[in-house]
C-alpha cells in the first residue's frame, strides 16, 4: 500500500477495531465495578453521549479509569496509530489489558483459520455485490498473503486489489478488477449497468476467493 493508503487504512483501524476493543474494555472494568450486567450487555459504548462515557468512567477503581482514558486518548491523536494504541493496552496498568495477550505463531495461525473459515461461510451464502467484493479481496490477502485486515474501507478496496497482483494468474486479476469496476459503477447508480455482466462477475469471484485465486469457475 501507499503512504497515504497505509495511513488511511490504520486510522479506519483506529476508529472500528480499536474503539471497539478499547469499549470491551470499559464494559468488563464496569462489570468488575459493579455495574448492573443487563445495562452493561445493552450499552453501545460509541453511542453513549461524552457526558455519560465520562461518569461511566469515574465510577471505575482510579487506576483503570485512569488507563482507560489514557487509551481513550490514543483514539482522538491525530499522531496516533493502531500499533501505538495496542502496545499502550499491553502496558497499561490496572488490569485493563488482561485477558488480550499479545498473538504468538500458534494462535495467530488459529485466529487466521477461523476467521478465513467465517469468511468462506458467508461468501457462499451472500447476495450482495459490494459485500461479496470485500469479502473476496480480504479472502484472499489471507490465503495469498497471510494478512488478515479489520475495519478496510470500501474506498480502500482498489488499492488491496492491486497487492494481489503477481500473486493471482492475470485472467484471475483481470476478473477481480474488472468486478470492482461494475460494483463501483453499480454503487454510483449508473444506467449503463449490465446486470447480467455484474451477476456473472459476481459469481466469478466468489468461485475464485473459494478456490484461493486459482479458478473463476465452480467446481460443485
Amino acid at each position: 500500500l501507499s503512504e497515504k493508503d497505509a495511513e488511511t487504512l490504520d486510522r479506519a483501524l483506529l476508529k472500528g477495531g480499536c474503539t471497539e476493543w478499547w469499549g470491551a474494555m470499559l464494559k468488563r472494568e464496569a462489570l468488575h465495578a459493579g455495574f448492573d450486567p443487563k445495562q452493561a450487555d445493552s450499552m453501545e459504548i460509541a453511542a453513549l453521549p461524552p457526558a455519560s462515557r465520562k461518569l461511566l468512567l469515574e465510577s471505575l477503581p482510579s487506576q483503570a479509569s485512569a488507563a482507560l482514558r489514557t487509551l481513550e486518548s490514543l483514539l482522538s491523536s491525530k499522531s496516533g496509530s493502531a500499533h501505538a494504541f495496542a502496545e499502550a493496552v499491553w502496558a497499561s496498568e490496572g488490569g485493563v489489558g488482561e485477558g488480550v495477550p499479545r498473538l504468538e505463531k500458534k494462535r495467530e495461525k488459529a485466529h487466521l483459520a477461523s476467521t478465513k473459515e467465517a469468511m468462506r461461510a458467508q461468501i457462499k451464502a451472500e447476495t450482495q455485490v459490494a459485500v461479496s467484493l470485500h469479502l473476496a479481496v480480504m479472502l484472499l490477502q489471507i490465503e495469498l498473503h497471510g494478512r488478515c485486515f479489520y475495519s478496510v474501507p470500501g474506498k480502500l478496496i482498489g488499492a488491496m486489489i492491486d497487492t494481489l497482483s503477481g500473486k493471482l494468474a492475470e485472467p484471475a486479476f483481470v476478473t477481480l478488477s474488472n468486478f470492482h469496476k461494475q460494483v463501483q459503477a453499480a454503487l454510483a447508480g449508473g444506467d449503463e449497468v449490465d446486470e447480467d455482466a455484474l451477476a456473472a462477475g459476481h459469481e466469478a469471484v466468489r468461485c475464485l476467493a473459494l478456490s484461493k485465486g486459482r479458478s473463476t469457475e465452480s467446481h460443485e
